[in-house]
C-alpha cells in the first residue's frame, strides 16, 4: 500500500468526533511542541510532545498509541494509514488533557532525521525490550492485537527490518510530496 497523506482528512475526520467541551477543533489539539517531541515517534505528520501521562490515548487508538518512559507521555508508533485510523488517532489526541501532540510533523521531518530515526532503532528495541512486554489487564484495551504488551511488539516489528509501508517514504521530505512511483526499502542489517 503506498503512504497515504492524512492531513487533507483532517478536519472532515474531526468532525466526525463526539463533541468535548474544550478541545472542539483540530488546532486546539495540536498544541504540541516538536522541540519536546518524545524521541520514540514514527516520522509522520502526527507525533505525541508534551501530552500527558493518564493513558487515555490507547483507549481511542491502541494500534497506533503508546506511553510510558521517563516522563510517562503517550507517543505515536504507527502513523496512520486510513481514515478510520485516522479518526482512531483524532479521538487519543483529542482526548489528551495536556493538548500536546501535533499534526506538523511534516513540516519537521527531513531526509536526514528521518534516515537518523531508522539509524536510532538499537536504542529502541533495547527500550522495548527492557519493558518486559507484559500483557494489558485493562479490559478497555486489551483485545487481541490492541493489548499493551502486543503493541511494543508491533512497534518492535515497524522498527526492525523493513519500514511499514504506511510510513513516509523519505522522498516525501525530500520533495513534500507522494512519490509518483512504488517506494521500495531496502531492509537495514541493523
Amino acid at each position: 500500500m503506498p503512504y497515504w497523506d492524512p492531513l487533507p482528512h483532517v478536519d472532515a475526520v474531526f468532525a466526525t468526533l463526539p463533541p468535548r467541551m474544550l478541545r472542539q477543533s483540530p488546532e486546539a489539539v495540536s498544541r504540541g511542541d516538536w522541540e519536546q517531541r518524545n524521541w520514540r515517534n514514527v516520522p509522520g505528520p502526527f507525533y505525541g510532545a508534551m501530552t500527558d501521562s493518564c493513558e487515555v490515548g490507547r483507549m481511542s487508538a491502541p494500534r497506533h498509541v503508546l506511553y510510558g518512559g521517563e516522563e510517562g507521555w503517550e507517543w505515536l508508533y504507527r502513523q496512520p494509514g486510513d481514515l478510520a485510523e485516522l479518526r482512531a488517532v483524532l479521538e487519543a489526541m483529542r482526548d489528551d488533557p495536556w493538548s500536546g501532540w501535533a499534526r506538523d510533523g511534516d513540516e519537521h521531518w527531513t531526509p536526514a532525521l528521518v534516515r537518523g530515526w531508522w539509524r536510532d532503532r538499537p536504542r529502541l528495541r533495547e527500550w522495548i525490550a527492557r519493558l518486559g512486554l507484559q500483557p494489558c489487564d485493562d479490559p478497555r484495551i486489551s483485545s487481541g492485537a490492541s493489548s499493551a504488551g502486543s503493541a511494543p511488539r508491533s512497534m518492535l516489528a515497524n522498527a526492525t527490518g523493513n519500514r511499514a509501508s504506511s510510513d513516509p517514504p523519505t522522498v516525501w521530505y525530500e520533495v513534500h510530496r507522494p512519490p509518483t512511483h512504488p517506494v521500495r526499502y531496502k531492509s537495514d542489517k541493523s
